[in-house]
């Protein structure tokens, strides 16, 4: 048997919310408006690729950074 390796990995709902960060909300957000890509497990579940989420992260721009911080 092959091993997944972590780029192949699939997260539910609540592992995607803690890889990234944010709340499981944001992450229904994300799916709702196209944002990020998911997929019915057994037409209940939802999963989510990793590369997907990686998929979210732009490169930031030095001169867009302002005092304070947003995070």
């Amino acid at each position: 048997m092959s091993e997944c390796s972590e780029e192949n990995r699939w997260y539910t709902v609540a592992e995607a919310a803690e890889y990234l960060r944010v709340t499981t909300a944001t992450i229904y957000n994300y799916m709702k408006s196209g944002k990020l890509p998911f997929y019915h497990l057994a037409s209940k579940h939802r999963r989510i690729k990793k590369s997907d989420l990686d998929a979210l992260f732009e490169l930031g721009n030095p001169d867009e950074l302002h005092d304070t911080p947003s995070d």
